[in-house]
């Protein structure tokens, strides 16, 4: 049983968290805020036994408010969303950025990114800026599931940003697609092999907010559950090992660059014999052998 607090302590309580926010730099709450909205349970022998225990990506609670978000990105009432979660301070994604600019340099300024999985274009709203003018034939394609693929279709926006139902129909538009942003998604999909053979044929992939052991080499599946002030719902998930996905990568690419996905920060994770592994996000840009 647990007691109840009275309502007057409770009052005080948040007096003075309000106190505390009032003193604390926007961006410190973000940062607060964002990394305390998501923890890890669990440990399965594979994907689907991780999925008994999750409520997955389609729940209507997470389309609905990652659409709301976007809108008042667009609105101009916030910088960028991420995951549904409003930031009103300008924040690039340099790594990226960076990435992108040296695939317009070897492509004469042409730069058409496919983001797989990319919601309602949470990486392209956040980077526009600098993306836009500065690369001079510039588009960005975003594949999703489709639930937020017909969400996408009540967005009015004026920006090279397009929207498809399939990678085929990504593949077939009316620019040539030359980059694929796979961006906080490798571990959430089931047939990986089979998804990365459909870009076979495109000379750039980045990968970007992967998460990875830092020092174990084990990969673990489990169950990611996220919580407010982002959305309520869980993910079977998997955590891959140290090197693992760029061992694999690199059988058929060329590293051209890495870098830690400050995003998302350090998280632990429990593991069975009760020690703890540390987990951070990774970035890497690859050219693909042709």
């Amino acid at each position: 049983h647990t007691p109840s607090i009275p309502p007057q302590n409770k009052s005080i309580t948040m007096k003075c968290k309000k106190i505390i926010k009032s003193l604390l730099p926007h961006g410190i709450i973000e940062l607060l805020n964002k990394n305390n909205s998501w923890e890890y349970s669990g440990i399965y022998q594979d994907r689907m036994s991780a999925k008994c225990h999750a409520s997955g990506y389609e729940a209507k609670n997470i389309i609905k408010k990652v659409f709301e978000a976007t809108q008042q990105v667009i609105a101009g009432k916030a910088c960028y969303e991420r995951d549904s979660y409003l930031f009103y301070e300008k924040k690039y994604h340099y790594p990226l950025i960076s990435g992108l600019y040296r695939i317009a340099m070897e492509n004469n300024s042409e730069v058409h990114v496919l983001d797989f999985g990319g919601a309602l274009g949470s990486s392209f709203w956040q980077n526009k800026d600098m993306l836009q003018g500065v690369i001079k034939n510039f588009s960005w394609h975003i594949v999703e599931q489709e639930n937020f693929y017909e969400a996408s279709q009540s967005l009015v926006y004026d920006a090279p940003l397009f929207f498809h139902r399939t990678i085929e129909e990504a593949l077939n538009s009316a620019k040539k697609i030359n980059v694929v942003l796979l961006s906080g998604v490798i571990q959430y999909l089931d047939e990986l092999e089979s998804i990365l053979k459909q870009f076979e044929n495109i000379d750039y992939i980045i990968i970007d907010r992967h998460p990875e052991f830092i020092d174990r080499t084990q990969p673990v599946f489990t169950v990611q559950y996220v919580k407010e002030p982002i959305y309520d719902g869980s993910y079977a998930i998997k955590i891959w090992g140290k090197g693992e996905l760029k061992n694999a990568l690199t059988k058929n690419c060329n590293l051209i660059n890495e870098w830690i996905s400050e995003v998302d920060g350090t998280q632990l994770f429990k593991l069975r014999d009760g020690s703890c592994a540390e987990i951070h996000s990774i970035g890497m840009l690859f050219k693909q052998y042709h």
